[in-house]
């Protein structure tokens, strides 16, 4: 914790370094959205004089993050877009809790696991494409970086592929025949 807080009650003016295939920009968007649609405020994006700024820092590990929040200015310092994105969630986050003054703050993170997942079992019970969105934004916010989707098992086939229509007209129903007719 530091003295004083960044107040959202003004315009934001975002900076982001260039990255390989316009890959932070495209992080930041969700964000930007999720800003303007809470606040009514539109983003800005320029170099000159930005309030939020995403710098690319190679002594960062790939998911390894930097947020330091001044009364002036938030800085988000990652080497890789996985670490702005994590950044942004952990933002997000600060944001829920503390509209419109986010206190000031120093956070260095860095995951202690590689692989932090959770697998969705659709084998027997199908949720559907809005449920699986809905999972997939919660790992987000917990920054979890891989979904395994279990979508079939000896009980049926749970996947249409048309090319394949009888692995769902016939294999996602388990019947008392072998053959699961």
């Amino acid at each position: 914790p530091s003295s004083g807080s960044f107040s959202l009650n003004r315009p934001l003016v975002i900076s982001t370094d260039e990255y390989p295939g316009d890959s932070i920009n495209r992080v930041m968007q969700p964000f930007v959205d999720m800003y303007e649609q809470a606040s009514r405020i539109k983003v800005m994006r320029s170099d000159r004089n930005p309030n939020v700024k995403l710098q690319r820092d190679d002594s960062f590990g790939p998911e390894a993050y930097s947020l330091d929040i001044t009364p002036s200015r938030i800085t988000i310092k990652a080497s890789r877009p996985a670490g702005f994105f994590s950044a942004l969630q952990t933002l997000t986050q600060i944001l829920r809790i503390n509209p419109p003054d986010i206190p000031a703050m120093t956070i260095n993170d860095s995951p202690e696991f590689g692989w932090r997942g959770f697998m969705l079992d659709e084998g027997r019970h199908f949720f559907g494409k809005d449920e699986v969105k809905r999972v997939i934004d919660i790992m987000a916010l917990y920054k979890m970086n891989r979904f395994h989707w279990h979508l079939t098992e000896d009980q049926g086939w749970r996947v249409e592929i048309k090319k394949y229509p009888k692995l769902t007209s016939v294999g996602a129903w388990r019947g008392s025949n072998p053959l699961g007719c």
